[in-house]
């Protein structure tokens, strides 16, 4: 990052006027390294200088690129919904002024999924997902990886972890008949694919994949994350102290937290923040410690609450779907709905539905053993599966038992 940074500096000094489209990249640059370093006010003000060259310019395009780091740092303040707002009216505008701006149009499709995503938007993540990686297929952009991530994220949320690595493996051989270099990718890919061991009971490869990949992020000559992630380094610290204490191996695993937690919240980086919080109550209820257990959900929750992160709730429910519960989650005056809407809970007699499929019974032996028609049963059934994004029995059950519904 350093000399990186000493390249773009020597080249705005030397850059006169006449050639602001270079001094404008040099500066998103050094707005993604602010990012990259925790300094949120510093990457403001670059990128507010940026925005204001390129607008002087009347360049709807290098605006529209701009926007794209505006959005990142929106986001990682905790302000999902305000980052998709600033990327639609972009797309409107380039839709309507610069129809050949597709390449661009791609990558702010895919970050406005990311933002859905976030916000628990699943069906509206898919569409944004989708429509970015074709656009970045046809354009030949590396960041068609993150479509493959973010459709992975969505195939894991919904339980049908198969679909999710063949998502990552897609998106990796992609990369490598790219020739894209595996710094760009590598991490990332292990990254998600540590989130999904550990929602699947699978400590140990995340633990292997984890220290494997943390060895070129640390030391004299670490890497930086790639742009696009800018909490994949954090992202997979915590991760890692997650795996330790899976497998017992932990020596301060409260310390490691609460010093990162610090970090996060000096810079003001309240995503993070938030899934610090939730995995310092992971850590301590997994230790025995219910009371700071309690305290760490409760100020997770309301991060979460305020800044609406339903992704981060998701991934605890999926990771520990009993932790709440267990640590008196009615004291903290919220509720850790995995859902985006109280409207999507399971009625009573569906729940009964419910547990009766996951014992095996057939619809008509459903319908005997409650006293209600066949066809009944099918309609429940059918919105057991409507209510928890699911399309078969076996998911609706597995995903119940995974979200505490039934055992």
């Amino acid at each position: 990052m350093e000399p990186s940074r000493a390249h773009f500096l020597e080249a705005l000094d030397e850059l006169g006027p006449g050639l602001w489209t270079a001094r404008l990249m040099c500066l998103s640059g050094l707005t993604q390294q602010s990012l990259l370093r925790g300094e949120l006010d510093v990457a403001q003000a670059i990128n507010r200088e940026a925005l204001c060259l390129a607008r002087a310019q009347g360049s709807l395009v290098f605006e529209g690129l701009l926007e794209l780091d505006h959005a990142q740092l929106l986001e990682q303040r905790g302000a999902p919904g305000r980052a998709e707002l600033v990327l639609a009216n972009m797309h409107g505008l380039l839709v309507q002024q610069q129809p050949l701006a597709q390449p661009l149009l791609g990558r702010i499709a895919l970050r406005r999924g990311r933002l859905c995503l976030c916000q628990g938007r699943d069906a509206q993540a898919a569409e944004h997902f989708e429509s970015g990686l074709q656009i970045c297929l046809r354009s030949q952009d590396k960041r068609v990886l993150y479509g493959f991530l973010g459709l992975a994220q969505l195939a894991a949320n919904r339980l049908d972890y198969a679909q999710a690595f063949v998502l990552l493996r897609d998106a990796e051989r992609l990369m490598q008949q790219r020739r894209i270099p595996d710094t760009v990718y590598r991490g990332l890919l292990l990254h998600i694919s540590s989130h999904f061991w550990l929602q699947q009971g699978r400590p140990q490869l995340a633990h292997e994949a984890l220290t494997r990949v943390l060895r070129h992020y640390h030391g004299p000559h670490a890497r930086q994350a790639p742009p696009a992630t800018l909490e994949l380094i954090p992202g997979l610290e915590y991760l890692l102290v997650l795996t330790e204490v899976y497998l017992k191996q932990a020596q301060t695993p409260v310390q490691q937290l609460e010093s990162r937690l610090q970090w996060a919240r000096q810079r003001g980086m309240s995503g993070l923040e938030a899934q610090l919080h939730l995995a310092l109550a992971e850590v301590a209820w997994l230790r025995g410690d219910t009371p700071m257990a309690r305290q760490a959900l409760q100020q997770g929750l309301a991060l979460i609450e305020r800044c609406n992160l339903q992704q981060t709730l998701r991934d605890l429910q999926l990771r520990q779907p009993r932790l709440p519960d267990a640590i008196g989650r009615a004291e903290s005056g919220h509720s850790l709905q995995p859902m985006a809407s109280l409207q999507n809970r399971l009625s009573q007699r569906e729940i009964e539905v419910l547990e009766l499929v996951a014992l095996g019974n057939s619809n008509q032996q459903i319908a005997d053993q409650l006293f209600i028609s066949l066809h009944t049963v099918k309609t429940h059934a059918r919105r057991i599966n409507g209510k928890l994004g699911v399309e078969r029995r076996t998911q609706a059950v597995a995903k119940a038992k995974v979200l505490g519904l039934v055992v």
